[in-house]
């Protein structure tokens, strides 16, 4: 009977090995909170799912196979924050069978987790950061030394919007200029072989590497830009003053973020402050050529969220002419006009009464 039971408990038992990993091991509980020391697990990351396991039974008795370190699942937790202390998780699930209340014999709730259990990665993926890049090409937006989205430029604009359902902060856009005060930057091999490989078709989603630009380096690092100049010129001869605005490169390039920025907003219905604008001027870099799906090697404007939910718009309806009336000609309308203008007596035929006497 008792090796009928040991077979039965196998799939349901996890037995630690001396040779692996230090397991982490939960070292305080508060509330629906479990602290944990993380030991050698890999992947301990806020969102990683763990494994919680227990060693049962005790070692009192004289059975067989109370001599074998046997551990039981008792559940699963949900890592919330990783600090240099250790990690905080929560209860995420029940455990796929329940432990017999026979086998535990610490009187302990046996579907709680406990001060000394262990646990153990599934293999899920913990949360990572998830930002999402959208990239314009700058001049898809903006004519040369125009600092208000106009004409094909606000179509484009609006015509994603219009795809656009959801998308969580912070959220940032990002102009990025080439300055030719800062030199000159040779092309990069990688992303021109890459080109050449997935020519004339584009890269494909879900390979190891992506080639469009910066997508893992992180923000350049800072240079000397030019100071910000901003000159207006007014000639009023004619008697009706014009203006000819001229800014730096970097005052441009913040006046074109400040009005996509103000364009997001009001699709989204949200403060326009909660959209931030930021200016990365970059070196000229030389032209690789280019290929759809890539980053153009030129300036962009860039809309950098947490995440974004956006979906090819539906085609717009053509609008249609609701029927309108055919107007009498002028003639018929001035007769109705005459006979309505009539006496009754006139429309309908009789004669006139005559007075008596």
């Amino acid at each position: 009977m008792r090796v009928l039971i040991w077979l039965l408990l196998l799939p349901c038992l996890a037995q630690a090995d001396e040779g692996e990993r230090r397991a982490a091991v939960v070292t305080a509980l508060h509330g629906d909170l479990v602290v944990l020391d993380p030991g050698e697990e890999p992947g301990v990351g806020p969102g990683a799912v763990l494994t919680v396991w227990r060693q049962l039974p005790s070692a009192r008795g004289t059975a067989d196979y109370r001599k074998a370190a046997l551990w039981w699942e008792v559940g699963t937790i949900r890592v919330d924050s990783v600090g240099a202390n250790g990690a905080v998780a929560r209860f995420h699930g029940p455990p796929s069978q329940p432990i017999p209340a026979e086998l535990d014999e610490s009187g302990a709730p046996p579907d709680r987790v406990h001060v000394g259990d262990f646990a153990r990665a599934t293999g899920a993926v913990a949360e990572r950061r998830g930002d999402v890049r959208v990239t314009f090409a700058r001049a898809d937006l903006f004519s040369a030394e125009q600092a208000e989205l106009k004409g094909s430029g606000k179509d484009v604009l609006a015509e994603w919007l219009r795809g656009l359902e959801s998308m969580e902060g912070p959220i940032r856009v990002e102009v990025h200029p080439e300055i030719e005060e800062m030199g000159v930057v040779g092309p990069d091999l990688a992303r021109a072989m890459s080109a050449d490989e997935d020519a004339p078709f584009g890269p494909a989603p879900g390979k190891p590497v992506v080639p469009v630009d910066e997508l893992y380096e992180g923000a350049p690092r800072p240079l000397v830009v030019p100071p910000a100049r901003e000159v207006l010129v007014v000639h009023g001869s004619t008697g009706v003053p014009e203006t000819w605005r001229y800014l730096d490169p970097v005052s441009l390039a913040e006046r074109q973020g400040q009005d996509v920025a103000a364009a997001l907003a009001g699709r989204l219905g949200i403060d326009r402050g909660l959209v931030s604008v930021a200016v990365v001027p970059r070196p000229v870099h030389e032209d690789v050529g280019q290929l759809p799906g890539y980053d153009a090697p030129g300036d962009q404007v860039r809309i950098v969220a947490r995440a974004i939910q956006w979906s090819k718009a539906p085609p717009k309806r053509p609008r249609t002419k609701k029927p309108t009336e055919k107007k009498a000609p002028a003639v018929e309308r001035s007769r109705k006009r005459r006979i309505l203008e009539k006496p009754p007596e006139e429309i309908s035929g009789s004669p006139r009464p005559r007075p008596l006497g």
